[in-house]
Order: C-alpha cells, then structure tokens, then sequence
C-alpha cells in the first residue's frame, strides 16, 4: 500500500476547514424567512393623535376628526404591559412620579344638618287633680321662663281640702298628750303630705301652707327649671280634669345637630366620631361635639340616614330650624398603603395606575382600591408595593401610547384587543321580558338615554337636568328582580352608580357617568329596551375620555366633554331592540 492512501494529506484537512467555515458564516448571515418576513412587516405606519386606533399603512387624514395622520415607529411589542419611552419625551410629556407609601388614612366631609331641641329636655305639665284655671300666667307659646316662675292658678275643692287634711294632723301631732297619740298624727300627718305631693305641689309648697295654717283658696304651679313655652293647651277659666296636659315646656341648654349622611359615607361614619359644628348665625364661632347616634335606616328618596351630635347652648344662642354646616372625621387605617388619587386611571371595570420603573420604562399595573381619604390619596389593596414609583402626572398621556401600540399589535400580528375591541359588534335583539319588568326596563333607558343627551349638549343644559326620575328608575329595576339572574347585580351595581351620580357636579358627574354606561351596555346586551325607546341603540366609545356610552343616533354627541370635542368618538357596535313576545 502506498504512502497516500494511509490517510488524508494535510492540504486537503485546511481545504476542508476553511469550507466549513465559510458554509456557517453564509448561513448565519442569510435572512431567515421569518426575519424576512418581520422586516417587511415593519414598514411606515401612520396614526390619528386624537384616535389612536386609527392605524394606516400611508399618510392621509383621520377618518374620525380628519386631522392629519402621523407618522410613527413600531417600537417593541414583546410586552402589552410595560411601555419604553425615550426619556427626552417623558421629559416633554411632563411626567411627574410619586412614592407608594404608608400613611395614616383620615376621612372627612361636611353635611347638611339643622338645629332641633331635644326630645329629652322636653316636659308635659299635666294637671292631677280636678278643678279651674283662675289665673294663667304662662300664656304666650315661646315665652321664656325663668326657674320657679309662675305657670297658672288652680281652684281645687280636691286640692284644698287635701291642704286641710295637711294643717289639721299638723295640728293633731303638735296637741297630742300621748305617745301613741303623736305618733298616729304623725302617721297621718306624713301620709298627707305625700298625697299633696302626689297632686303636684312641691315641698317648699307644702311647707309654705302649714307654716302659714290656712289652706289657700287657689294653688300656684311653677316651673322647676329655666324653660320656654313650647305648646299652651291651657286657657283661663276653663275646667281640667285629673290626667289633662296643660302645656308643654321645654329647656335649651343643651340641643341636637341632626344631619343627613349619604349611603357611601356611613361606612366610615360612626358613633363617637368627632364633628364641628358651624352655623351661620354664630359668626365664627365653632361647636364641638362627638356623634352621638346614627339611626339603623336611610330615607328611600334621599339614600341618606339621619346622625345626631349633640352640643351645649348655655347662652341659648341657638334655636330649633337654624341651619348648620357639619364637619365631622373618622380615621379609617392607621397605616394604609395609599398614593395620590391623580395617579389612578379608572375606567370602570378596571383602575390602572403606571409604575415607573428607570430608564424609560413604564409598567400599567391593574388595582383592587380601598377607600379614599383626605389630600387626595387612595387606599391601595393590591397591584402595588410599597416604594414604588408612580406616574401622578401626565399618565394620561402614557395611557394613549399603550393603546397605540396595542393598536399597532393587532394591526400588525392580528392580536386580539385587551378590553373591549373597536371593531363593531351588532348584538341581535332578544325576546322581551314579561309585562312590568319590560316597563321599567323601558322606563330606566328612557331615563339614561336622557342624561346621555343631556350631557352631550352644551354645559348649560346638562346642568339643569334633575337627576331624581333616573335615580328611582335605577332603583326600580334593581328592587324588582330580573328576568336573568345574571342580571340582578349588575342592576343593583348601576343602582348605586347612579345614585353617587346624583351626588356629583359638571366634571366629577362626567367622569362619574363612563363608569355607569359601562354597566348599562352590559345590562342592554342582555336586557334590551323595547321599540318603543327605540329601535336599536348605538354604542359609541372616545378613546380620549376615555369611556363608552349608549345613543339613539349614529351621530356622535360626546358626553365626557362639556363644550368643546363634542364629535369626538366613534361608534363601535349596535344594540337591537327587544322583539315582542
């Protein structure tokens, strides 16, 4: 065998290597078909600043607002959640953070309320013994009385003779010669004295008599206390008989503060809680005082239930019917986990609140809230820890880029929106509901349907809507029951979203009013009005606001605004009305 076949010449080992080479570095530089794919999908898109839903492979004008597109870049899409801004933009968008911290959670707020004399301090004088009125010298409803100042003067056979009973074992007690003697007039002498005191007379009155021994012709009745005449029932001359209420007086030193508290505040709202009291008439004086009662029910109209504070009048400065202004605070944690309320977008279903996490990156977290207190913060349950940052301003602004890039996603990679999706849905109509259910169905979209157009007026005439009639229909269908049992507490929920609506003026009630129409297209998708309200609702959504809300008409008429962007929106699906069964 020959020297070249016992193995492989060291030149064609170099050869070989260097092919290899050449073959991996041809491979790793070659275009894959997916990356070739990504690279022809990220072209130039364009985008609507006002509706960024809006999502164009060239330049041209918004078909919403007709406004000029703009260009933008896709970015990364790898997280729906956390946004990369470059820092220069979250410098001009004016963002501004906060630290998530603990801190004591005090809330408080001012009532209604009105001056009332206390039932306590009230006192009936009521007659016990047959006779007339002779003299009558509290005979003035409201006049003042001073202690121990005359009532009225009664001529009393009864009485009179009870006052002889009195002077004669008097009498009998001092004359006794006999132990036994003395003693039984003393016994007769004490047990007349306790029936006078049983018919009303006092023992100064009593000693008075015996120690002039002569029974008067007429008794005088007086007050024991400072009072005024509350109510006269007595008139001179005329005949009372034993039980008979003369008048009744009643004493001001010490008087009631009753004031209204709406629903959502009795959950904070307890006895004890301390309260300050300001009436106009007092100048700048202010009462304190502590909650002294808060009454097991709330009137059905108001949805408010009556508390009590109770405070001193030594100068008799107040008076039953004044009007007062309360202040009262309860701290509700001591160490909550709280942040500003500004920091918190709320779009009904979910509140979001974005975390700042360096360098650009922004994360939107999903909250569960507790209670808000005073300065502007909110309870915080879930979603956040504390010493994390979060965006207090300019979160709108982040809030519209994440839905520019989810817009961009779904564009893009056909992804299925988050929330609810802009694509127009028509929901079939459904049979409607028995009778009376159906009625007050109609009755609480006819009402909704008012305020929806009210509100996307002008300013003026939203403001003059009286809120009342869509309350008691809101509380009518959620008192009812429902023709689905899924139905039940989204009726009850819209019930108390409308009825913190009430409670509400111009910016807050628009804010207020996205989270309500929330629920009602829920309850119209499953519970339709009827023809009669109207053949098909439209629902219509601004991402701006941002918020959705129902309408008769295709033609926008926004509510969230009160003069300005009042086209502003689109229509994003359609409601049938109820078929007749």
């Amino acid at each position: 065998m020959s020297e070249s076949h016992k193995g492989i010449s060291p030149t064609l080992a170099i050869l070989a290597c260097a092919l290899t080479l050449a073959l991996g570095w041809w491979m790793g530089h070659t275009p894959s078909a997916s990356t070739a794919v990504q690279t022809q999908t990220t072209k130039q898109l364009w985008t609507c600043g006002m509706h960024p839903q809006v999502i164009q492979d060239e330049p041209g004008l918004c078909p919403i607002c007709h406004m000029p597109l703009t260009p933008l870049s896709v970015g990364d899409s790898s997280s729906a959640q956390v946004l990369t801004i470059d820092p220069v933009v979250v410098q001009n968008m004016g963002v501004r953070i906060e630290k998530v911290r603990r801190a004591p959670l005090v809330k408080s707020a001012r009532f209604a309320g009105n001056v009332l004399e206390p039932e306590s301090a009230r006192r009936e004088i009521v007659v016990r013994v047959a006779g007339w009125i002779r003299a009558l010298e509290a005979d003035t409803t409201g006049m003042d009385l001073a202690a121990g100042a005359p009532l009225f003067e009664l001529d009393s056979p009864d009485l009179t003779a009870a006052i002889e009973e009195l002077l004669a074992a008097a009498r009998s007690k001092t004359e006794s010669r006999s132990e036994l003697a003395r003693q039984a007039a003393l016994s007769v002498h004490t047990a007349a004295r306790r029936r006078l005191v049983s018919l009303g007379l006092d023992e100064a009155q009593i000693d008075q008599y015996e120690a002039a021994g002569v029974a008067p012709a007429t008794v005088r009745f007086t007050t024991s206390a400072a009072a005024h005449l509350l109510q006269l029932d007595a008139r001179l001359g005329m005949r009372v008989e034993p039980g008979m209420s003369l008048m009744t007086l009643s004493d001001r030193q010490r008087m009631w503060i009753d004031f209204a508290v709406p629903e959502g505040d009795l959950a904070w709202l307890e006895v004890g809680s301390r309260a300050s009291v300001h009436i106009a008439a007092l100048g700048t004086n202010v009462l304190e005082g502590a909650v002294t009662l808060i009454l097991p029910h709330l009137d059905m109209t108001t949805r408010t239930a009556r508390a009590r504070i109770e405070v001193e009048n030594p100068m008799l400065q107040l008076r039953e019917g004044m009007s007062a202004e309360v202040s009262a605070s309860a701290r509700i944690e001591e160490a909550a986990l709280v942040v500003p309320r500004e920091a918190v977008i709320d779009t009904g279903p979910r509140q979001v609140a974005f975390v700042a996490l360096g360098a650009g990156h922004f994360e939107a977290r999903d909250l569960e809230l507790g209670q808000a207190g005073d300065g502007g913060v909110v309870a915080v349950h879930s979603g956040l820890a504390e010493g994390e940052e979060v965006v207090v301003s300019g979160q709108f602004l982040l809030d519209a880029e994440s839905r520019i890039r989810e817009a961009i996603r779904r564009h893009l990679w056909g992804e299925k929106p988050s929330g609810s999706g802009n694509a127009r849905e028509e929901h079939p109509a459904k049979p409607a509901l028995e009778g009376a259910q159906q009625e007050r169905t109609d009755e609480f979209f006819r009402r909704y349907l008012e305020l929806a157009e009210r509100l996307g007026g002008n300013a003026v005439e939203a403001e003059k809507l009286d809120l009342a009639p869509f309350v008691q229909a809101a509380d009518a269908l959620a008192g009812a029951g429902q023709g689905e049992s899924e139905s039940e507490p989204l009726a009850q929920s819209i019930r108390l979203k409308a009825e913190g609506l009430a409670k509400l003026q111009d910016v807050e009630r628009r804010r207020a009013f996205a989270a309500l129409s929330d629920l009602v297209i829920r309850l119209a998708q499953r519970q339709p009005p009827s023809h009669a309200v109207s053949p098909r609702l439209y629902i219509a959504r601004c991402t701006m606001a941002p918020g959705s809300w129902l309408q008769r008409t295709e033609s926008i008429a926004n509510p969230f605004y009160a003069d300005r962007m009042k086209t502003c929106g689109e229509i994003v699906g359609s409601i049938e009305s109820a078929t007749e069964r």
